[in-house]
């Protein structure tokens, strides 16, 4: 089991895809949408490496798409189709 403090308090948890969204740009209430809804919106690249689905920017949660369309214009890499 990893014991990294630093990141849970950073981040709030110590599961590492709200850590990667939060690192890419998302709030703490974006990612755990996200992640909540990862079968939809989430494609594991390995690694702890992840993409999300443009399918996001319909997703109803006005704040989680509005968050998404400002992290897109800055890493458009982290979007796929």
């Amino acid at each position: 089991m990893e014991n990294d403090w630093y990141e849970f308090v950073e981040y709030g948890t110590n599961k590492p895809l709200p850590i990667f969204l939060q690192r890419n740009g998302f709030s703490h209430e974006a990612a755990l949408y996200i992640r909540d809804h990862a079968r939809t919106y989430v494609v594991d690249s390995g690694d702890k490496k992840y993409q999300i689905k443009n399918s996001l920017f319909l997703c109803g949660n006005i704040s989680v798409v509005t968050e998404a369309e400002d992290i897109r214009i800055n890493n458009p890499d982290l979007f796929v189709d």
